[in-house]
C-alpha cells in the first residue's frame, strides 16, 4: 500500500491497509469479502431478457388503474427553446391505486422469474452478512397493503396528474406531476414535479423542478447537441436563487457511440448562502473538473478529476484501467519511501515537499491571500514562499505523536 503524489513528492509514503482498516473500526476480513465480491457483482444482477420479461409483465399491471384522459397540444419552453408538442394526460385517484396494489399482489403472488431475480439479490445479501427473503417480504408487504385497500370506501377527492409531451419527431419534451386535493385544487403537501427538455435544431432546453409546501429547486439552462456530443450550461436553484453552475463539455449522448467521452464541472455560485458559510465561501473558489473517456471496444478508459481556481489547475488526479495481465509489483526501494505511521519517517516525507508549483500556481490564479493561507496552513503566502528553501521543498513539519 504506497502512494506517491508527483506533484509534492517524488518519494512514496507506505500505510498498511489492514492498519488503516482497523483505525476506522472496519473489520479487513470483511474488506476482502466485499472486494471479493464486487469482481463478480454482475452475476447478481438480472439479465437483460429477465429485465425485458418483467417490465413487459409489470407495466401493463400498473398502467391498469390508471384513467385516460385523452390528448391536447401545447408549446414546451424552456430556457429559451420551444418545441411544439401534444400532451398524453392521465390521472390516478384513489380508487385506482387501490386498483393496482391488488392487481399486483395476485401477480406478484405467483411469478416464480421475479422470485429467481430476488433470490439471486438475496444471495448478495447474505455474504454481506444481512440475509433475507426479498420475495417473500415483498409478496407479505402487497399482501397486507391488499388487505387494508379492500376495506377502504375509495371516497377521497385526492388524485394524481400525469402529463407526458411529446414534440413532433416523437420524442418526449416533458413530463409533469402534480397531485390534487380537489379538481383545481393543488395540493400544497405533496411535490410538484416538472421536467422539460425541448429540442429545437441543434439546442436543447432544459427545467427540472420540484416544489413542495413553498419550498422550490430547479436546475435549468440550455445546451448545443453537435456530432452527438452535448455542451452546456446549468444553474441549480434554491428558490429564485442560483447556488452553483454545472457545465457539460462535449458530452457524449449517444449510448451506441463508442468511445464514451465528456467533461462536466461545478462552480458554486458566490451568493447569500455561500457569504454566510465560510467553508461553503472557500469551496466557492475552486471548480472541480472531472473529464471521462471509455472505450466498450477496447475494454479501457480513463476518469480524472482536475481541481482549478481561476482558471490555473492545482491538481491532477487520473485513474485509468484497460486490460492486461496481473503482474506482481515491487516495492519502492527503502530511500525513496517513508513509513507514515512512523512520526519520524512521516516528517521526513513532509519535510521533502515542493510546495513551490503549488504556490506559484495559486498565486498566478489571483487567489486571494487569506485563502492560500487555508489552503497551504502557513501565514503570510509572500512570506511562505520566501521561506522555502531553494531547492523548492518544504520545511520539515512536525507530526505529533499519537495519544
Amino acid at each position: 500500500e504506497y502512494i506517491q503524489i508527483p506533484e509534492l513528492s517524488d518519494a512514496y509514503a507506505y500505510i498498511s491497509l489492514n492498519s488503516a482498516l482497523a483505525q476506522a473500526g472496519i473489520d479487513p476480513a470483511q474488506y476482502q469479502q466485499i472486494l471479493d465480491m464486487a469482481k463478480n457483482i454482475g452475476q447478481y444482477y438480472p439479465t437483460g431478457e429477465q429485465l425485458t420479461s418483467l417490465i413487459s409483465k409489470y407495466v401493463p399491471v400498473i398502467l391498469s388503474g390508471v384513467t385516460d384522459q385523452g390528448t391536447s397540444t401545447a408549446s414546451v419552453t424552456a430556457s429559451g427553446v420551444t418545441a411544439e408538442c401534444t400532451v398524453y394526460e392521465a390521472t390516478l385517484d384513489e380508487k385506482g391505486a387501490i386498483a393496482i396494489v391488488q392487481a399486483l399482489n395476485d401477480t406478484v403472488a405467483t411469478d416464480t422469474e421475479l422470485e429467481a431475480v430476488l433470490d439471486n439479490f438475496g444471495t448478495l445479501f447474505a455474504q454481506l452478512g444481512q440475509p433475507m427473503d426479498l420475495y417473500e417480504q415483498l409478496k407479505a408487504t402487497l399482501a397486507q397493503t391488499a388487505q387494508e385497500a379492500s376495506s377502504s370506501t375509495a371516497d377521497s377527492t385526492e388524485y394524481f396528474d400525469f402529463k407526458v409531451f411529446q414534440d413532433a419527431e416523437g420524442n418526449m419534451a416533458a413530463f409533469s406531476m402534480e397531485c390534487y386535493d380537489a379538481p383545481g385544487a393543488i395540493a400544497t403537501d405533496a411535490p410538484t414535479i416538472n421536467i422539460k427538455f425541448p429540442k429545437s435544431g441543434d439546442q436543447i432546453g432544459f427545467e427540472a423542478s420540484i416544489a413542495m409546501e413553498g419550498e422550490a429547486y430547479s436546475i435549468t439552462g440550455a445546451g448545443t447537441l453537435a456530432d452527438g456530443k452535448l455542451s452546456g450550461s446549468y444553474n441549480v436553484n434554491v428558490g429564485p436563487q442560483a447556488v452553483a453552475t454545472i457545465t457539460l463539455t462535449d458530452v457524449t449522448t449517444d449510448a451506441a457511440a463508442d468511445p464514451v467521452t465528456g467533461s462536466a464541472s461545478v462552480q458554486l455560485v458566490q451568493s447569500e448562502m455561500t457569504q454566510s458559510d465560510s467553508t461553503l465561501q472557500m469551496l466557492a473558489s475552486f471548480t472541480p473538473v472531472c473529464s471521462w473517456n471509455f472505450s466498450k471496444a477496447s475494454k479501457s478508459g480513463s476518469l480524472t478529476l482536475d481541481i482549478q481556481t481561476g482558471g490555473a489547475s492545482l491538481g491532477t488526479a487520473t485513474i485509468s484501467f484497460a486490460p492486461a495481465e496481473i503482474t506482481a509489483l515491487g516495492a519502492p526501494s527503502a530511500a525513496t519511501s517513508y513509513n507514515i505511521e512512523d512520526d519520524t519517517q512521516a516528517n521526513s516525507w513532509i519535510s521533502g515537499f515542493k510546495i513551490d508549483a503549488l504556490l506559484a500556481n495559486l498565486q498566478a490564479a489571483g487567489v486571494p491571500e487569506s485563502l492560500i493561507n487555508q489552503v497551504m496552513g502557513t501565514g503570510d503566502p509572500a512570506a511562505a514562499g520566501a521561506a522555502a528553501p531553494a531547492d523548492g521543498t518544504a520545511e520539515a513539519v512536525e507530526v505529533e505523536p499519537a495519544a
